[in-house]
């Protein structure tokens, strides 16, 4: 919803969600193609058992998130790095996770 300049408040931001999309999409991106692809080739050659390969996809997929977030903290934030960083972990678990079921589906209906 777009506000007025002589209505807004000085100290509230009124930037769009488009504003950030371009930084957001390189931080992921770049993730993505340096961590996620030559993980999943990996996993995919060496790894043939699909709970064993699930259990390796989350744990990678935490460790991207976690990396992912310091990565951005420390060339874009530059605050101080705590243990609520283990939080993004999750995050890239649960990306993963929904990757790996997309694997799954696609190699049932294929």
């Amino acid at each position: 919803m777009y506000t007025p300049i002589s209505e807004r408040n000085s100290d509230t931001w009124y930037d769009p969600f488009g504003a950030y999309l371009p930084i957001l999409l390189m931080v992921i991106g770049l993730a993505y193609f340096l961590c996620g692809i030559p993980a999943s080739m990996l996993i995919d050659k060496y790894v043939n058992k699909e709970t064993v390969k699930m259990l390796i996809y989350l744990i990678v997929g935490f460790v991207a998130g976690i990396l992912t977030i310091l990565i951005f903290i420390l060339f874009l934030g530059g605050g101080p790095i705590t243990f609520s960083v283990l939080a993004f972990g999750i995050y890239g678990s649960a990306g993963s996770f929904i990757f790996f079921i997309f694997m799954i589906l696609t190699t049932i209906l294929n």
